[in-house]
């Protein structure tokens, strides 16, 4: 393979809403929109005094009422190209918080659709990402070229054969350490992403074929965006990004190994601990912290992935963070990048003062210095750090209250909240059902092995005291000490949804209006003899209701144990995902109260918990209440 020199600079942007040309509105439109207390750092477009000489040409004057009407068709306009509706709920002249969010989500559903695979649309995403790349045809295997897709530090090669990519090389220039030393791993998930199934890669000749239409470049994009922006971000020799994500990971796995002794396997430290650190999994590049899988009592293969073993071995829902790096808003204040391997002491943890028990122990984190390379007294070097800061992606994102958004924003030392409008809790982790106002219902039959047939169980959600939350995407921090608190309280949200999914799956639809449900039906012919057998009738759903609470957060369910009598259960979901029974009533015995928590843990399942409950009500009569 050609050894290939990285660019020296990055290249020219391209069309962003930033370089797009403003209108000059009225003075009536100006002092309308005055109020949206646009951002100190934003700077008038130079193509607006080009505009004005002609508009004024034209008879358009900037305090006529004909500029203001046209103003006004221009944000109508502007609204309705970004999916904004008549409501007033625009992309323009809502205000800087809502104009902000209305472009992400527009370059969120654009960055989500880049095109299928080609070699054309490789070039298109390499483009947008703003790298650069040509083509070498000087290849030593006949019928093959090379595309070549290089920034200031990564270089990534693309080899083609048959109009289809055969192979994926990545190389980082000035960089050792885990970056240089994974980089084949991240080179094959790339590669992964871009080579289709053999079932339709192949012909019958063994011959790679073009790609179907299902093939996308939208994995392929979204990781290489990642690597192209920590390449725009680095500034050598003063700060390499990728280093200091990498840095992060060496800290990190010192912590793992010393937490799945301390914990007691690597299911406890995961779940309780730091988390799992790894490096290119699961379809995605990059650091990453597994702090969460869902049921994890169940059993599974999961032994030595913190050390980054190839994908395919784990079974199971996994929540995790992914380390990136981002622009440093002008907005607020956080400590920037670091580059460094000494987040922690080489001991690792602190020595226990046996004041909470010989298992307590405490990370003994240290502060880095803010560059290794150049004194910080130096103006120009404060400018080109305090340009970037860590930033943890929620993968998934997660849906979280308002109380609980306040306290992670605290640990990680941020100083804004989101400006998207928060939603009933139901809406967002159902989304399919927003904007409905039917009360959320679902019908789910429970096999728990010992009926073939199973239960039938209708759940109903419980809305009279509502809850309210957001999702949750990305959470930016300046040191890894933040994000153990920040985990406790994640861990309690995915064990929450995971419970409300076993209920009401997230694909649910919403229910029929009830004036439609409601109407009669055509009257239905009873056979006498059916009428006047003595046949069982066909048993009639379990009801379930359900009701959401945030202040504990947790739930209430109730339902009948048998045909006398009901039960209620209620669950308080604390930090780290621990489980606090706060009442049970009827069914089930106050000793029991351990193998309702037991039941919870191991299955995160609201439908076996019921049939757990009503089988132990059938011997059971009783009515406890747990402090």
């Amino acid at each position: 393979m050609n050894t290939h020199t990285p660019m020296a600079a990055p290249p020219h942007g391209g069309m962003t809403p930033g370089n797009l040309p403003t209108f000059p509105f009225s003075p009536a439109v100006s002092q309308a929109l005055a109020g949206s207390s646009p951002h100190p750092n934003l700077k008038k477009s130079p193509h607006s005094s080009a505009l004005a000489p002609s508009l004024s040409s034209s008879g358009l004057q900037f305090g006529s009422p004909a500029s203001s009407t046209t103003g006004n068709k221009y944000l109508t306009s502007l609204n309705s190209l970004l999916g904004a509706d008549g409501g007033g709920g625009g992309v323009v002249g809502g205000g800087e918080d809502k104009e902000r969010s209305k472009l992400k989500k527009v370059l969120k559903v654009l960055k989500s659709r880049p095109g299928k695979i080609s070699e054309e649309g490789i070039k298109r995403v390499a483009r947008r990402a703003g790298m650069q790349y040509h083509t070498d045809s000087t290849t030593l295997v006949k019928g093959v070229h090379t595309l070549i897709i290089s920034g200031i530090i990564v270089v990534v090669d693309v080899d083609f054969k048959d109009a289809a990519v055969s192979r994926v090389t990545l190389s980082f220039a000035e960089t050792s350490g885990p970056t240089a030393e994974f980089s084949d791993r991240a080179a094959k998930i790339l590669e992964n992403t871009l080579i289709s199934s053999p079932s339709s890669a192949s012909g019958t000749n063994g011959s790679t074929s073009s790609y179907g239409i299902t093939s996308s470049l939208a994995q392929f994009a979204d990781n290489l965006e990642r690597f192209a922006r920590s390449d725009r971000l680095s500034h050598l020799p003063s700060l390499n990004c990728f280093s200091a994500v990498t840095g992060l990971y060496v800290s990190m796995m010192k912590i793992w190994e010393k937490e799945v002794v301390s914990f007691g396997g690597e299911v406890e430290a995961m779940c309780k601990g730091m988390g799992r650190p790894g490096m290119h999994l699961r379809g995605k590049v990059g650091f990453c912290i597994d702090y969460w899988k869902e049921r994890r009592f169940i059993s599974g293969k999961e032994e030595g992935k913190g050390k980054g073993k190839e994908d395919g071995e784990e079974t199971g829902k996994f929540w995790r963070v992914v380390i990136d790096v981002d622009e440093l808003p002008n907005e607020g204040y956080i400590t920037p990048v670091r580059n460094s391997e000494d987040w922690v002491s080489d001991n690792v943890l602190k020595g226990s003062d046996g004041l909470f028990g010989t298992d307590t122990h405490e990370i003994d984190w240290i502060e880095p210095p803010l560059n290794n390379y150049e004194p910080a007294t130096k103006p120009e070097v404060l400018a080109r750090l305090n340009n970037t800061r860590f930033i943890a992606k929620l993968d998934p994102p997660v849906v979280i209250s308002l109380q609980d958004e306040i306290e992670v924003l605290n640990a990680a030392g941020a100083s804004t909240m989101s400006q998207v409008m928060p939603g009933p809790l139901e809406g967002e982790l159902c989304p399919k059902i927003k904007g409905s106002k039917e009360p959320l219902v679902n019908r789910r039959r429970v096999y728990t092995g010992k009926e073939e047939e199973g239960a039938e169980h209708s759940y109903n959600l419980n809305t009279l005291r509502p809850a309210y939350g957001r999702v949750l995407e990305e959470i930016p921090f300046s040191h890894p000490r933040q994000l153990g608190v920040i985990f406790q309280i994640l861990r309690k949200y995915a064990c929450f949804s995971t419970i409300f999914h076993s209920a009401f799956p997230e694909d649910t639809t919403p229910p029929l209006p009830s004036s439609l449900s409601s109407q009669p039906s055509a009257p239905q012919a009873i056979d006498i003899d059916d009428f006047l057998s003595d046949s069982v009738p066909a048993k009639l759903a379990v009801p379930v209701d359900v009701s959401m609470n945030t202040l504990p957060l947790g739930y209430s369910l109730i339902f009948p144990y048998d045909n006398e009598s009901i039960s209620q259960i209620e669950i308080s979901i604390l930090n780290n995902a621990e489980l606090q029974i706060l009442a049970v009533n009827g069914g089930v015995a106050m000793a029991e109260v351990d193998g309702v928590k037991r039941v919870v843990e191991v299955t995160e399942d609201v439908g076996i918990l019921v049939e757990w409950a009503r089988r132990k009500g059938a011997d059971v009569a009783g009515d406890a209440m747990v402090e």
